[in-house]
Parts: C-alpha cells; structure tokens; sequence
C-alpha cells in the first residue's frame, strides 16, 4: 500500500511471516521507534527498544515468567473466577448479567496485582490496601486501573509532552490520569525499594513479577559483565536502570491486561450460544478437577490435563486475534524476503504488516471451515487423557504438545520468533484456569433471548455485535452489554 506517508507491506504468506519475525536484529525487521516509544509510559521497556538493548531486557525480563508465576497466576485466576461465578449467579436469578466484559477486565486486573506484585484483592474489591508511606490518594489497585482503562489519554499525554506540552495544563480526565501515574510511580518506588533491602538482607523473593524482576537485574549488574548498547562510547551492566524496570513492569501490565480479559470475554459470549462446546470442556474439566468436594485444583496436577480448554483459547484467539496486525520496520535498509518462492525486496522506511487475521483464517492451512468456531480442531490428533509436560524451569514460549502444531507462521496469537510474548504462558494458564472455575460443577452460561426472538435470532445478533470488535489497545467488543446472560446450575 502506497500512501502520502510511509508505504506498508500486508504479509499473509506463514513462511515470509515467520522470516519476518525471526530476524528482528538490528537492521533487520525491527519495532518502529517513533511508534513504539510511545509505549515508555514509566521508561524504556522490552517492547520499545531494538538491538542490542532489546537483547539486554530480554535476558531480563524472561526469567520473572517461571513456574512459581504460573502457579500463582493459576491460584489467583481460579479465585477471582469462583468469585465472579458466585455474582453471576446470584445476579441470574432476578436479573440479566450485562456485565461481562467488565467483569473479566476485574478479573485479569485482579490477577496482574497479585502476581505482578503480590497484592491481592477479592473479586468484590475488597483487598489488602499498599499505602506504607501513608501519603498515597489512590490505591495501588485503583492507581493501575486508571491507567489501563484509559490508555489512550496516556498515550496522548506522553506524545504531548514529548511535543513540549506542559503538562500542568490538564484537567478533567487527562488530570485524573496524569495523578494516576504520579500515585502508580510512587508505588513501583517503593515496592523497588523494599525488594532492595529485602535482597541485601538475605530474604527470598516474594514470589512475585516484581520481586523477580529486580532481583534478576540486580544479579545482572553484580555479574560485573559490560554489554555494549550500540550507542556510540557507551557501555552499561547487564542489568537494567531502575527507570527501565519501571518501563518494564508497565508494559506487563499493559500487554496482559486488554488481551487476556477481552480474550476471556469473547470466549464466554461464544459458549453462551454454543452449549455444545460447553458441554465439550465441562466433560473434561470434570473428568480431571472433579466435581463437588472431591476436586483438585493443584496447577501442576490440572494444567497440563485440560487441553480442552487450552483449544478454547487458541480458537478464540484464532478468529479473534487482541492484536490483529504485527507491525515491523525496514528502517533505513533494504531486505530481501521469500514469499510463494519468489525473492521479492522491501524497500527502506516501510512498514510491513503480518496479517495475523488472514494468516489465521487461511483455507489453505485451516481447512474448508476456517471462519467456523470450532476448537476440537485443535484436540484432532490428540489421544484420551494425553497430557502437557510442565517443566519447572520450561520456556517462556512453552507449545502444548497433546494440542494441534499448526504450519509455521499461520498462528502467530502471541508473535513468533525471538520477539514472541514473554507473557504467553502466563495468559495460557490464566485462561484455562478461568474456564476450569467456570463450568465446573455444572454451571452453565446462555444468552438471554430478546423479547418474541428466536434462538437463532439470539446466535445471529450475538455474532453481529461480535462482528463489530474493533482495536483499542487489543481487540475488544464494544457494545458488549447489549448481550444479556444468564449462569445457572445444570440438574445432573
């Protein structure tokens, strides 16, 4: 495509895809700077910056997202999903829940304050409040909400102040969020600070991002090694800057949030009018958690035994991709890529596009039925009570075995290549552990039906307002209380 600006490549060939993303060194395909910085809310981070920084806070950054994360995370979802169960259900037996979407962002917020640094809230609100200094206006939780739900003020705000716009010249809103920042900042402070003092004294980490994350710069820089970040005359430790574990937390925060919750969310309102795939999870969530009293929830037990619904997400995430395009840059240089077997070159300052919705919705490589919602076609050639390997020290990037291994390049849901999520397990196991609280014990979901409409009526007017997702800061539904459900207990 050819515009006024800068000209764009769409990529929906899996093999030119997964090459694209593969070389994502230094004068290769590489984020975008003038569009990525904007993501610096609170400092430089893993997503923003190329090279070899970008390969100084990937050494980094990994190693938070290990086995003793994922527990947590599976714990904390399954609690905040038993809690949002429990509402929903009291809510069904007098009115229609429209509150869904919300719902799920309370969910995966309340997920990311827990493992992303140990604070935890009931799915009600009720929670440990983290004031230590005691000149705190807003709770952490509240602080961090008011920034992920208005996203776009703050991106606005960063690039006016990096226009000169003094930033005191707010009010309304954009003040609101500018004091977020200010409480969200004063809180990674001093939650920096005791992990410090907690390290110098001997302590064990406490087990969560934060901790983690401090604790594997501050073993970086004390390695005494020296990496060269690229910039002329300048050396820095292998660690990073306490602006850039700011940076860093953030964007956790930021890319874990939208997506899972809104993936979550899709994923509910699609059961709510096929109860035939809930009856599909149930079966197995009730053959491996149990049912009643005699059920086990222990994640290294569970997880890797529910493929199932591990299918559900990626089918969810198929069909509705959080970041529908995969942006890369040329920068000043020529490249040369393969797409169908014929050499083709990128010209400098272009931006190419990988097509993560044609990609996945490809006949070529989903079959006759790729825009039919259907996630046994990820479980086809799996065998009965087959089950994942959990590996306590496994990869970041961890595939399910027991579930389909698409052709490469065709499903990139979380990126692919070294730039691949570093958060992709953990949304993983957040999902499966929400889904396994759900529909366990016979609770059941279904679209209330408008006034003289028909259940087909119903399926059609739900894909219609599904249809209309749209990108924010991932793909979210708007208008998605327009769809009224209903839980309720299935009589066995």
């Amino acid at each position: 495509m050819v515009t006024p600006g800068t000209n764009e490549l769409y990529v929906a060939d899996p093999a030119a895809a997964e090459e694209i993303m593969r070389r994502c060194r230094d004068r290769e395909f590489v984020q975008r700077e003038m569009v990525y910085q904007v993501l610096d809310v609170f400092g430089p981070n893993v997503d923003s910056v190329n090279g070899k920084v970008w390969e100084r806070h990937r050494r980094i950054t990994v190693p938070p997202f290990n086995e003793r994360i994922s527990g947590c995370v599976w714990d904390e979802a399954g609690r905040q999903a038993k809690g949002a169960l429990e509402v929903w259900l009291a809510n069904s037996r007098e009115e229609t829940v429209r509150s869904t979407q919300n719902d799920c962002m309370k969910i995966a917020l309340h997920v990311l304050t827990r493992a992303g640094f140990g604070v935890s809230y009931d799915f009600s609100g009720e929670g440990k409040t983290v004031n230590r200094s005691g000149r705190h206006k807003l709770t952490y939780r509240d602080a961090l909400r008011t920034l992920l739900d208005n996203m776009v003020i703050v991106f606005f705000l960063r690039i006016a102040q990096q226009g000169g716009w003094p930033l005191w010249a707010t009010w309304g809103r954009a003040r609101k969020v500018l004091d977020a920042h200010a409480e969200f900042q004063d809180y990674m402070t001093e939650m920096m600070a005791e992990e410090k003092t907690r390290m110098q004294s001997g302590e064990k980490d406490r087990g969560n991002l934060m901790s983690v994350l401090v604790r594997s710069s501050e073993q970086a820089k004390l390695s005494g090694k020296i990496a060269d970040d690229g910039a002329a005359g300048r050396n820095t430790f292998q660690g990073l800057t306490d602006e850039e574990v700011y940076g860093n937390m953030f964007i956790y925060n930021l890319a874990g949030h939208d997506t899972t919750a809104n993936t979550i969310h899709i994923a509910l309102t699609i059961l709510a009018i096929h109860p035939e795939w809930q009856v599909w999870v149930a079966e197995e969530i009730d053959r491996v958690v149990g049912t009643g009293e005699e059920h086990n929830r222990v994640y290294e037990d569970v997880f890797p035994k529910l493929p199932r619904c591990l299918a559900l997400m990626y089918e969810t995430q198929r069909l509705y991709p959080s970041v529908p395009c995969l942006p890369r840059w040329t920068a000043d240089t020529w490249q040369q890529i393969s797409v169908g077997g014929t050499e083709i070159m990128i010209p400098p300052q272009t931006n190419v596009m990988v097509n993560s919705t044609a990609l996945q919705t490809h006949p070529k490589y989903w079959g006759p039925d790729p825009l039919v919602f259907r996630p046994d076609r990820w479980t086809v050639n799996a065998q009965e009570h087959q089950q994942d390997e959990i590996d306590a020290d496994g990869p970041h990037d961890w595939q399910s075995t027991s579930l389909l291994q698409p052709v490469p390049g065709s499903f990139v849901a979380w990126s692919a290549g070294p730039r691949i999520c570093p958060g992709k397990k953990f949304s993983q196991v957040e999902f499966v552990s929400v889904i396994a609280m759900l529909f366990s014990n016979n609770s059941r979901v279904e679209v209330v039906r408008e006034k003289d409409e028909m259940p087909e009526d119903a399926k059609r007017r739900v894909a219609r307002v599904l249809a209309e997702a749209k990108t924010e800061i991932a793909l979210k539904v708007p208008n998605a209380e327009s769809i009224g459900m209903r839980w309720f207990r299935k009589v066995p």
